[in-house]
């Protein structure tokens, strides 16, 4: 089918138009002329309408997720729908990036093993307040590392399902007029750009070697799990000196390279695992939205039936909630492994966060600069793991929103088949609720956020005071031991 533009079109109605005005009024012209208006206007809404909406709202994340080793989908412009071909760059790039998570993961595991039972016993003494500093990066750099090994393996296992949800969306967008990517653009804008924001920042401190506790904290990643000898970690360097007469060439500091190297594999992991996250909140935005619009759209046929007494989108309708069901469960199958590794592990880091800063704000330990810096990245935690749960609540919300425009019902003159989709729907939504659980072992809305914060707020408080009677049973310890010889 050659397809026109929107001018031609244009001029093709006004010609229409003029021949409206030179057809006598009676019988079947104007019926043809009439029709071949709303004809031309299906064309000219088809011809606006692209392909595929989703390249351009979501591009700066597919491309960052691309770069990162966890985007193997392309589009087919020629088919148009996304692919995935294990043939591709980009699956090729998938494929190593997962190669090279299991060999981290297998060398953490060894590195954390060797240190804890052969180098920590024979290793130099270190100050509390520097092993804790250590021990906060790596829980950290761990907790990123497992999540980034789960979600490059997942991308692998999931990455057809993921094509497939990409294309309903574009199926709904273009014929369904269900198109839920306001405002998607503006939201990738701003994850992708703190990401590599603070990418940037992470490598310029490092190169820096500014505070100096962040090069403490990169040292035990590189003696604890990346395996380096600590010889690198010394005051040694790297002299390059030019021979017979030659001007000697500015030696370079082994540590400092070393510590760059290691803080680019942490950022990695730590964008691969944020990456993934982000475009899961991504997807959420989409069956958010998507249902708020079938929502809107079942409240006009509703107020259709009452106007005029019949409904013709009902039946569409009906249709169009089983397609965004089968997304929402789709969206569940590709992330749920993500999401029970993610939450797990980020309520292990908070706890592990909060009680050393308890620990050594209580000692006095801390520099102001380090104790900013924890508190950041505290907030910043305790930030995306609200983020995310709200953005999955957010399905669950607008899924409720559905009964409440149905509790409307329908007048007592409406036809047998409004009535039977009205039914269909109400039974649906019995029997098919629509939200986001991780693996069917919580539902992710409200609730389970206040659920999170109220383990964590609970494990914070048992350790302070734990803290408190530990020190306090320490300086009683020895009057209580005087007062009773005295008694005696």
């Amino acid at each position: 089918m050659t397809r026109l533009s929107k001018g031609s079109i244009t001029s093709l109605q006004r010609d229409a138009q003029t021949d409206i005005m030179m057809v006598p009024l009676h019988g079947e012209p104007e019926t043809s002329v009439n029709s071949s208006c709303e004809e031309l206007e299906a064309m000219e809404d088809e011809t606006e309408q692209p392909d595929n909406i989703l390249q351009e709202p979501l591009r700066l994340l597919h491309g960052f997720l691309k770069v990162m080793g966890v985007g193997p989908q392309n589009y087919d412009e020629v088919a148009g729908e996304y692919k995935v071909s294990w043939r591709s760059a980009g699956a090729m790039h998938t494929l190593v990036t997962a190669f090279c998570m299991v060999a981290l993961t297998a060398t953490t595991i060894f590195g954390l093993s060797r240190y804890t039972i052969v180098t920590a016993p024979t290793a130099p003494p270190e100050d509390e307040h520097t092993r804790s500093m250590k021990v906060i990066g790596v829980v950290i750099v761990a907790g990123y590392q497992v999540n980034a090994l789960v979600q490059v393996l997942n991308t692998i296992r999931a990455g057809r399902c993921l094509c497939r949800l990409l294309n309903t969306w574009n199926h709904l967008g273009v014929k369904e007029a269900i198109n839920p990517t306001k405002g998607l653009y503006t939201k990738s804008c701003v994850q992708v750009g703190f990401m590599v924001a603070f990418i940037l920042v992470m490598l310029m401190v490092t190169v820096a070697e500014q505070p100096v506790f962040l090069s403490q904290v990169l040292d035990g990643l590189a003696e604890r799990m990346f395996l380096v000898p600590r010889s690198c970690l010394v005051q040694a360097t790297l002299l390059a000196k030019g021979g017979g007469g030659a001007p000697h060439i500015p030696s370079i500091p082994c540590p400092q390279v070393t510590r760059v190297v290691v803080c680019t594999v942490a950022l990695h992991q730590f964008a691969i695992n944020k990456g993934y996250v982000f475009a899961f909140t991504t997807h959420c935005h989409l069956l958010s939205t998507g249902v708020a619009i079938w929502n809107t759209q079942l409240a006009s046929a509703l107020d259709e039936v009452w106007g005029r007494g019949c409904g013709g989108e009902l039946g569409r309708l009906v249709h169009r909630r089983h397609l965004l069901v089968g997304l929402v469960r789709d969206t569940q199958f590709v992330f749920s492994p993500v999401l029970q590794f993610y939450f797990s592990s980020t309520v292990v880091i908070v706890c592990t966060e909060l009680y050393l800063l308890a620990k050594n704000v209580g000692s006095g330990a801390y520099r102001v600069e380090e104790l900013v810096i924890l508190v950041l990245l505290t907030l910043q935690t305790f930030w995306l793991l609200v983020h995310v749960s709200l953005a999955a609540g957010a399905v669950q919300e607008q899924a409720n929103g559905s009964g409440d425009v149905l509790a409307r019902g329908l007048p007592h003159y409406a036809s047998d088949a409004d009535k039977f989709n009205v039914g269909e729907l109400t039974r649906a939504l019995i029997i098919a609720p629509a939200y986001i659980t991780g693996g069917n072992f919580f539902i992710i809305n409200r609730s389970f956020i206040l659920t999170v914060m109220s383990v964590v707020a609970s494990y914070f408080i048992v350790i302070l005071q734990f803290m408190q009677s530990c020190s306090t049973s320490g300086n009683n310890c020895v009057p209580t031991n005087l007062t009773l010889e005295v008694s005696t």
